[in-house]
């Protein structure tokens, strides 16, 4: 992930995952609860353009672990 958008299928493909509610369960909410990720739409998060993004943490852990832009 950079400071780009990204959908929830992109997503699954940049981390070769296949199984959309696993994929939600395990990675999605655990990012979003950790305010690493954050939704474009935040008021309507079932929505079909829904997109995410990093949050300033996000890019700092990202900065740490070598994975700049």
């Amino acid at each position: 992930i950079s400071d780009e958008t990204y959908t929830r299928a992109e997503l699954m493909k940049k981390l070769s995952r296949t199984d959309r509610a696993n994929f939600a369960e395990h990675y999605l909410k655990q990012a979003l609860a950790s305010k690493t990720i954050e939704m474009t739409i935040p008021d309507k998060p079932s929505s079909r353009y829904q997109q995410y993004r990093l949050t300033a943490q996000g890019i700092e852990i990202q900065q740490q672990l070598g994975g700049g832009r």
